[in-house]
């Protein structure tokens, strides 16, 4: 299992390669794994004041039935 902190710190170093195309999005998320087999749905809304800044929202961990 792993902490909030580290599932947040995965999440933003992937974040660069998910960011949507579509610039009317406010929203939106993606699923990792990490080792051994534990999968994260996190998810990021937009922020913007100056320039648009996706930040981070919450996590879920995904359970394999």
């Amino acid at each position: 299992m792993y902490s909030a902190q580290q599932i947040e710190l995965v999440a933003n170093s992937l974040l660069p390669k998910f960011i949507p195309k579509d610039d009317s999005l406010m929203e939106f998320s993606f699923q990792f794994t990490l080792a051994p087999n534990n999968t994260y749905k996190v998810f990021f809304e937009k922020v913007t004041k100056k320039s648009p800044v996706w930040t981070y929202v919450k996590s879920e961990e995904i359970s394999e039935k």
